[in-house]
């Protein structure tokens, strides 16, 4: 089962998880996921959008380690967060690195569920 949703590391609750889940449920589709997927490139292949954030929805695609409904954002110069509650995992990392997205998202969030996997 999925745990935290929703939950800050002191317990309280902050989103209700059904907040969470209409947040990594996508909602895009026909031209609006076309859209996105173009303008979004190679860094967030697999990936639809739910409300706010992007959401994992093929891993296969992006060449990805995460799971399906893994989610989070992506900031300017860097910005990158990580939610995944099928594996109670949270990461945010930031660099003041300009427009390297494309190159460090995809390779960090790798080495992160690499990394895990072999826990």
């Amino acid at each position: 089962t999925l745990t935290h949703m929703g939950l800050a590391p002191n317990g309280n609750r902050v989103l209700a998880p059904s907040t969470v889940e209409l947040m990594r449920t996508n909602v895009l589709e026909g031209k609006a996921m076309e859209t996105f997927v173009q303008r979004a490139g190679a860094r967030l292949a697999g990936y639809g959008y739910g409300l706010g954030v992007r959401t994992m929805m093929d891993p296969g695609i992006g060449a990805s380690l995460s799971p399906v409904g893994e989610f989070g954002w992506d900031g300017a110069k860097l910005c990158h967060l990580i939610a995944d509650p099928t594996n109670e995992l949270s990461v945010f990392h930031a660099e003041h690195l300009g427009n390297f997205h494309e190159l460090v998202q995809p390779r960090l969030r790798n080495v992160i569920y690499a990394c895990i996997s072999r826990l």
